[in-house]
């Protein structure tokens, strides 16, 4: 049986298309893949494309000022793949701390 090497591994593009709720598009918003098992960043996105991600299964994670956190499964098991979603608005939560 013939060992595998990182180079050998199928890799994908990634494209994401991040909208908001009015329909207005994000343009490169602060996203990343997740390994689910680690915990720890595999790959970043840029200008919304994140290139030469292995295929397998991630969380996607976008952390966007101003806006919900979002983390969803995405699989990645063909050379294109692409991630359509919207953001919702945060909520604006008062925090007081008494002395």
């Amino acid at each position: 049986m013939a060992q595998t090497t990182q180079s050998d591994q199928k890799r994908a593009l990634v494209k994401l298309e991040v909208k908001t709720e009015a329909g207005v598009e994000l343009r490169n918003p602060n996203a990343s893949l997740i390994d689910p098992d680690t915990n720890k960043q595999i790959v970043a996105f840029h200008d919304s494309t994140a290139e030469g991600v292995p295929y397998g299964v991630y969380v996607l994670r976008i952390r966007e000022p101003g806006f919900k956190w979002h983390e969803q499964r995405i699989e990645v098991n063909k050379p294109d793949v692409s991630v359509r979603l919207h953001l919702t608005i945060a909520d604006i939560l008062d925090t007081v701390r008494i002395p």
